[in-house]
């Protein structure tokens, strides 16, 4: 994106108006105006017409100049206000920086048309593939644990201790999604990070100097963060063992916590590659910014199956996973006493929208992010929508490629 010729207009349209504008701004002013041809039609469309009459102006001139100059997420965000007005529309008004400028323009043309399409076919899983699927909330931590000592092993040229290591907790992931006995094998996950940890302490003390090596000590850090929030996920798990859809009462401040405890381990795991932070005015060029809420009809209190955490993680993680450094991911929770309704929304690569159906399917990604490693198995769509069909709840996916993605899943409160 030329942000200069962004800042330009903006900076011309301030001096034309003796008004502070910014892009949002500009755009949110000129895009509701069905004619701007005139200076009395639009409050932002007779500036923008002057500007293109002054003599030697800098501002682009081409019908979608401006449009072009942002990015994908910046016109997703856009978009999205532009039907937060105009929901009844099917086109939306685009700036253009020319004599008339503004234009109707069909979104199809550009970023792709937002579709909502609820998910409706029936998952057709293995019993092999129903258990990981459970289990998928620990197998991806175990996955990150791996990568971490791999790491070490590398940097320290030390490979039997710390593989020893590694093909413990390989053992325990096994075992996790081939056992009938989950609540041993979920014991043995929580003994596990002394005897880890143990052994990643003896490389530590055999190689002093390499072991304050920044990279290292991060990774050791990170070892203990993410051994933090395996330790909080396999309790979780053996708590619903026993009664696996269970409604139960959660705290509202403490879920708000735990979610947030998640985003900072997530970033921690990025080593310094971006920040995830919650006030626009903190949030740099790499930075992703992350809203999140949760409210509840019984204030302090919400009640719901504790397995929905799982996804509520799931689908920000993926949203992060999808989206570039910069971007905007929304998440929220709402009980109103009679639905519990869960929205997910980022501003990352969007999902074509001939395989939005499909992408809820066992291992299933979307074919615009094949070119994406990640450590997961691609089972984030599939356990939100087989979660939310255990209870008897709806899902729908809104989304297109560039344009990002928003998830919507409803579930009904059992009778009291």
């Amino acid at each position: 994106m030329d942000s200069q010729g962004v800042r330009t207009l903006c900076a011309q349209l301030s001096y034309t108006s003796g008004l502070r504008y910014t892009w949002r701004k500009v755009f949110k002013t000129a895009a509701f105006n069905r004619s701007a041809t005139s200076p009395r039609s639009s409050p932002c469309g007779g500036k923008l017409a002057q500007l293109n009459n002054r003599q030697g102006s800098s501002v682009p001139s081409d019908r979608c100049a401006v449009w072009k100059l942002l990015t994908p997420a910046a016109q997703y965000r856009f978009l999205n206000g532009a039907r937060n007005h105009r929901r009844d529309l099917e086109l939306v008004w685009f700036p253009r920086v020319t004599r008339g400028c503004l234009d109707c323009y069909d979104p199809r043309n550009t970023v792709g048309a937002h579709m909502k399409v609820e998910i409706t076919d029936l998952l057709d899983l293995t019993q092999e593939q129903t258990a990981l699927i459970d289990m998928h909330s620990v197998v991806n931590i175990m996955n990150v644990l791996i990568n971490e000592l791999d790491f070490l092993q590398e940097a320290f040229q030390e490979g039997e201790p710390l593989q020893r290591a590694v093909d413990e907790i390989q053992q325990i992931n096994y075992r996790l999604r081939n056992s009938a006995d989950i609540e041993t094998e979920l014991g043995n996950l929580l003994k596990c990070e002394s005897h880890v940890m143990k052994l990643v302490r003896a490389v530590l003390d055999a190689h002093p100097k390499a072991a304050n090596d920044s990279d290292v000590r991060g990774s050791v850090s990170n070892l203990q963060s993410v051994f933090a929030i395996l330790d909080t996920r396999g309790r979780e798990l053996l708590a619903r063992v026993h009664a696996p859809e269970e409604w139960t009462d959660h705290d509202v401040e403490q879920l708000t916590k735990n979610f947030t405890n998640v985003l900072a381990a997530i970033e921690k795991n990025s080593k310094g590659r971006y920040r995830i932070v919650h006030n626009i005015a903190e949030q740099e060029q790499q930075d992703y910014i992350v809203n999140f809420s949760i409210d509840s009809v019984d204030g302090t209190a919400i009640h719901m199956p504790p397995v929905l955490q799982d996804v509520m993680r799931d689908l920000i993680a993926n949203a992060r996973k999808y989206t570039g450094p910069g971007g905007e991911i929304s998440a929220g929770l709402a009980d109103n006493g009679k639905e519990l309704r869960l929205v997910v929304e980022d501003s990352g690569r969007g999902i074509p929208s001939d395989e939005v159906q499909q992408v809820v399917e066992f291992g299933k990604r979307g074919s615009n992010v094949d070119d994406k490693a990640t450590m997961g198995g691609g089972f984030g769509l599939t356990k939100a929508y087989l979660v939310t069909r255990r209870f008897g709840g709806r899902m729908w996916i809104d989304s297109s490629p560039g344009a990002g993605t928003r998830i919507t899943i409803s579930i009904p409160r059992p009778a009291a």
